[in-house]
């Protein structure tokens, strides 16, 4: 019997227009679906075909902008190449930032997780300078909170 070697992809998303990685409507099927699609303009349905039997979206955060995608080891540079190619999600301008690559889910999720409390830090940052501590950021942690547990639970069950 053979083992499959995955790679997991930890990849963030930004918007150009506000820097900001809000977006509740963008979710993991939707970025699988863009991910294809991309996929098959730069490298054609061959390439397609090469990466689609194991490419899946692990996760994905609207809130965050943080997804967790795998795909086998043999073609994880061309993924990697079709997220850096990815530059509109539902008709709003992206650049997409892969921030690490694992051999298990288990890493990625530390990295994931790892990467949003250095963005945390730089939010509160930016947020006490500007006078808005208090509440609103305590709202912000319960909610980053909220999608890490939610992050270690989606890599733990998949």
């Amino acid at each position: 019997m053979v083992r499959y070697k995955y790679r997991y992809l930890v990849f963030s998303v930004s918007y150009g227009d506000d820097h900001a990685a809000i977006d509740p409507d963008v979710t993991a099927s939707v970025m699988d679906r863009r991910i294809r699609a991309t996929a098959e303009i730069h490298f054609g349905p061959h390439g397609l075909g090469l990466m689609q039997s194991n490419l899946g979206v692990k996760y994905f955060s609207g809130f965050t902008g943080i997804g967790i995608v795998r795909v086998a080891r043999d073609h994880y540079r061309m993924l990697w190449a079709t997220l850096t190619f990815l530059n509109a999600i539902n008709n709003r301008r992206c650049r997409i930032v892969v921030l690490h690559c694992s051999g298990t889910i288990r890493k990625a999720q530390q990295a994931a997780l790892e990467h949003d409390r250095v963005m945390l830090k730089v939010a509160l940052h930016h947020m006490e300078a500007k006078g808005k501590g208090g509440p609103a950021a305590e709202k912000m942690l319960a909610k980053i909170g909220d999608e890490n547990a939610a992050l270690i639970q989606t890599c733990e069950m998949g």
